[in-house]
């Protein structure tokens, strides 16, 4: 609040003057402004105390949890998935050392792992616990504080701790604790029976004296991904899941595309010139069109033109970041593009699968297309999707730690986002809504022909859809000639709508295959006065499960808009994902466009020669390949004679993270 106000009073250019500022210094601002205390309390804590390592060598430095300073161990790795995995580790192993009986509990929500001790072994589980170094422990629901080596009589009487390593990324800017805690439980003793001293998701009695069984990370912890590796020990009575654990798998598609990469546009350019004409310049207002609610049409008359100032590849790169750290729940991610491949992705990690719009349009509409609408109307044909998917648009990131009942029931329904009512009605049953246009018009025909219901087919912008394979197919399957017109549309129409962002919400929910959902979210444009303010917010609070950013950027003094975006993307996903390659293989593949890397990473030549640690592509045309997914003969580029790409070797490395 003290933040917006002081911001508020400030002169234009005194605003000018602080969007200049290098991003690290807006953001000691802002936590100056907005928690004069703690800043205060954080630089006498640097000051008076020097962040030494550990006993086992960790390195350490100051960091903020819960408002307060603490000492964390410094992790170039971390993640939230890490920090639950530290935290259970350091407690089982520590009381397996000990000797003392205990049992992972498996947790269908949340981060926070749990294991239970015999309320007789408390002492020695308190004990073996303060002998490890940097642990920090709370009582129930209490601040933590530094874990005693003796125990004191509020560890003795408390039925539940809460005991966690404080880590943080090297810069400081990611930390996690107590939401990454491991609970440890002390059960009640009562004869050849264990008590629960609260609710969980399976028993709440387990036998005192039992055959000790292993369970999977998947096993214990929703929120992990899927194993086959027995890790944690447990009880019998645990080994079987309750209904309401979500064990079905879920994928993710996203589309992508590098609107700098001068043979794209080449490309786009022709194709523009065989549509209704030139698209005009974009305006500023354009991006606000649809605050409320995105029906997936450009302005009357126009066709689209959504890649305007884009740098696709930066955002795409923290999409997977924001995957890797928030969803590592999800099985298999699907990047649908145009032909291109960014220098920093690794192709070959097998979590990875790139679809090129050849193997996925090849028989249903004109290529090349560059009208997405197209593209996500043939989704549910790719090969080896799952039932279930999250489709992420391209300037949408995760948040926070999000498991899969975010966006569905543990039963696999999905949980949608509905528009609000439509407003005032015409005569004629038609909302009385200004600005209409055919989309939206043609949306409402789709579902009063199918379902005899007054629909706003809006779904609020920026957000990840969760969405059901066989319901996507079942669309296209009712509304084969609108399906039709828009594949063969190589530009985005005006008349287009979007059957995942328009079509499917409405349609499940009337189906009886969804129900309504939320999610915490949050929009920035990063051109808006305010912009540096609100993203400063965000990253102080990372309180929201999605966030979008605003990518309509065409004037030249965007380029202050741009940089604040990708600084903040950079400090709010500081760790790589495993899609990412080392830093060494994307320098060398820097001087190559995305549509020449696609060539040789996606479509290979026979030959491959060893290179020291690396291999080497050399280009060798006039070969038959076959695509790495689909395994079917590579369909050639009918622009390729126009646009020739140089026979030039491309390293490829290990990936990073």
């Amino acid at each position: 609040m003290l933040a917006s106000r002081c911001f508020a009073y400030l002169t234009a250019a005194t605003h000018r003057r602080y969007a200049l500022l290098p991003f690290h210094r807006q953001t000691a601002l802002f936590r100056l402004t907005r928690r004069p205390g703690q800043a205060a309390r954080c630089w006498l804590a640097r000051r008076l105390r020097p962040a030494r390592p550990t006993a086992a060598g960790l390195p350490r430095r100051w960091s903020v949890l819960d408002g307060r300073p603490v000492l964390a161990v410094v992790d170039d790795t971390i993640s939230p998935l890490n920090a639950h995995r530290r935290n259970l580790h350091l407690v089982t192993d520590a009381l397996t050392r000990a000797g003392v009986d205990h049992f992972v509990i498996p947790a269908a929500s949340g981060l926070r792992s749990r294991v239970g001790v015999p309320a007789g072994e408390r002492t020695a589980a308190l004990r073996a616990l303060g002998g490890v170094g940097g642990l920090r422990a709370a009582v129930a629901e209490r601040r933590h504080r530094r874990l005693p080596t003796r125990p004191r009589w509020r560890l003795r009487r408390a039925p539940t701790i809460r005991v966690f390593q404080a880590v943080t990324s090297v810069d400081g800017q990611l930390t996690y604790g107590g939401q990454a805690a491991c609970e440890v439980e002390f059960w009640a003793v009562d004869g050849d029976r264990l008590h629960a001293p609260r609710s969980n998701d399976v028993t709440a009695v387990v036998p005192a004296r039992s055959a000790p069984v292993r369970l999977t990370e998947a096993e214990a912890c929703a929120f992990a991904p899927e194993d086959r590796i027995a890790r944690h020990v447990t009880r019998t009575s645990f080994t079987r899941r309750p209904a309401t654990w979500p064990d079905f798998p879920v994928d993710l598609v996203c589309c992508w595309t590098d609107p700098t990469d001068p043979r794209w546009r080449s490309r786009r350019q022709r194709a523009m010139a065989r549509a209704a004409g030139p698209v005009p310049p974009a305006r500023r207002a354009d991006r606000h069109r649809h605050r409320r609610g995105d029906s997936g049409a450009s302005p009357a008359g126009h066709v689209g033109d959504e890649w305007v100032g884009w740098d696709g590849t930066e955002e795409l790169r923290h999409l997977l970041r924001s995957v890797h750290l928030h969803a590592p729940w999800i099985r298999q991610i699907f990047l649908i593009t145009a032909d291109q491949v960014p220098g920093w992705l690794d192709v070959d990690d097998q979590r990875l699968t790139v679809v090129d719009h050849r193997d996925l349009l090849g028989g249903h509409t004109v290529l090349p297309t560059f009208n997405p609408y197209a593209v996500e109307s043939a989704v549910h044909e790719i090969d080896g999707l799952a039932e279930r998917f999250l489709y992420l648009p391209g300037n949408v990131f995760l948040g926070r730690p999000v498991d899969r009942t975010t966006f569905f029931e543990a039963n696999g329904i999905p949980k949608v986002l509905l528009s609000p009512p439509p407003g005032p009605v015409r005569g004629d049953g038609q909302p009385a809504v200004s600005g209409d246009n055919p989309a939206v018009a043609a949306a409402r025909r789709v579902f009063a022909d199918q379902f005899d219901r007054l629909v706003d087919p809006g779904t609020p912008v920026g957000v990840p859809l969760p969405v059901r394979r066989s319901t996507l197919a079942e669309i296209c399957t009712s509304i084969p000639e609108m399906v039709a017109r828009i594949r063969s549309h190589q530009i985005r129409h005006p008349d287009d709508v979007s059957l995942i962002r328009s079509l499917h919400p409405h349609w499940s929910y009337l189906r009886g295959t969804a129900i309504p959902g939320s999610l915490r979210r949050h929009r920035v444009d990063p051109a808006a006065p305010d912009a540096a303010l609100r993203l400063h917010r965000l990253l102080d609070r990372r309180d929201v499960d999605a966030f979008g950013l605003d990518t309509e950027l065409t004037d030249a003094v965007d380029s202050v808009a741009r940089r604040l975006r990708v600084e903040f993307l950079n400090r709010y996903f500081p760790t790589p994902s495993p899609y990412e390659v080392d830093p060494e293989t994307a320098a060398a593949r820097a001087p190559f466009t995305a549509t020449e890397l696609a060539q040789r990473l996606l479509r290979p030549p026979v030959g491959r020669f060893p290179v020291g640690p690396q291999l080497r592509l050399a280009a060798a045309p006039q070969q038959q390949t076959r695509h790495r997914d689909t395994g079917y003969p590579a369909q050639p580029d009918p622009l390729a004679a126009a646009d020739p790409v140089p026979a030039t070797e491309v390293l490829v490395g290990h990936r990073c993270g």
